[in-house]
């Protein structure tokens, strides 16, 4: 989860902590920028979102939005992470998430990766578990699966990619690279 209020009758464990960016398509016009989006003109634009109004407090970056009593226009919201690229792509929509996420849509469709406000912070995910299956052995293994990718994701961080080869830039928006072409230093995305 990344909630900004994790439900206190669960437990939990932090495996992540992200920078939080938006990302824009190619003729957006924050997409040629290269300082920081300002929140009053973050809070201009039309958002996309994977929660919507009615569970605002839930988001990481609506609940943030919220205690700074501000609030952003969303103007369109997705059922799923999966779904976000195919909508932006077809829209002048932001859609605000963390650095993780946005960099590897990023290595498919040709979007820019800004960074967000600085009044939305970070993004920390956790993990949640009920205390009946603080013991169960499935849930022991798969929790350390997940820490251990965590764990990787942090020391991936550290490394400093070279930058894609300009035939990505030449896509059209809204149209993902074919499989063979999703190889950014020798790893599938």
């Amino acid at each position: 989860g990344n909630w900004p209020r994790p439900p206190q009758h669960l437990r939990l464990s932090p495996i992540l902590t992200t920078d939080i960016v938006c990302l824009v398509r190619p003729n957006h016009r924050f997409a040629n920028r290269r300082d920081r989006v300002m929140l009053s003109e973050y809070l201009e634009e039309g958002h996309l979102s994977p929660t919507s109004d009615r569970h605002a407090h839930l988001s990481p970056i609506d609940g943030r939005l919220i205690e700074l009593g501000k609030k952003r226009r969303i103007k369109a919201t997705v059922p799923e992470y999966a779904i976000a690229p195919y909508v932006l792509a077809q829209s002048d929509l932001v859609f605000t998430t963390g650095r993780h996420f946005a960099e590897q849509v990023a290595q498919t469709f040709p979007f820019a990766v800004l960074d967000a406000p600085e009044e939305l912070g970070r993004m920390h995910f956790y993990m949640l578990w009920h205390d009946r299956k603080h013991h169960s052995p499935a849930q022991i293994w798969l929790r350390g699966m997940i820490k251990t990718v965590a764990m990787r994701m942090r020391v991936l961080e550290e490394i400093v990619l070279p930058p894609l080869p300009p035939s990505s830039q030449q896509i059209s928006y809204g149209a993902p690279r074919p499989a063979s072409e999703a190889m950014t230093s020798g790893k599938a995305i």
